[in-house]
């Protein structure tokens, strides 16, 4: 049925063994809104660059793989999420992450940008709304590239 605890109470207030432990805290970044649970793979026109970080691995013929476990915060801006932006989103938001953290060149930017159109449209988006979109991260997605960008590691408590 349920799960229950045995034992006596402890009053955590006076039993000195827990006053004395340190505070535990864990660190996270704030502003993901979907995780991977299960590899993702695309072929991708940015070619030439071996890298394997713990989420993310893109091979030199321009094949990317999310991991499982990684997190996007889907598409930016004001719009609303559904289902045809995801897949693109999660990638265009590695291959920014690639840039932003210096592992691959700013040059990337453009065919990455393309791809994420194609993707759009791919898994169904209407046209003027991935023309819209593909407008936004080609006139507005440079800002996202610096390392300034890059979510703060947080605490808590």
């Amino acid at each position: 049925m349920g799960r229950s605890c045995t034992g006596a109470a402890v009053d955590v207030a006076e039993d000195p063994a827990m006053i004395k432990r340190p505070v535990a805290w864990l660190e996270y970044r704030d502003g993901f809104r979907y995780q991977l649970v299960r590899d993702c793979t695309q072929q991708t026109p940015v070619t030439g660059y071996d890298i394997d970080t713990e989420y993310i691995r893109l091979y030199r013929d321009g094949e990317i793989t999310l991991r499982h476990g990684y997190a996007s915060d889907g598409a930016s801006g004001p719009t609303f999420h559904t289902r045809n932006s995801i897949r693109a989103s999660f990638v265009h938001d590695a291959f920014y992450y690639l840039i932003r953290i210096g592992l691959i060149s700013m040059d990337c930017k453009a065919p990455v940008d393309s791809l994420f159109r194609a993707m759009l449209l791919e898994d169904g988006m209407w046209q003027i709304r991935a023309a819209w979109w593909y407008l936004a991260v080609k006139t507005q997605g440079a800002n996202s590239l610096y390392p300034s960008k890059e979510k703060p590691i947080l605490r808590a408590p």
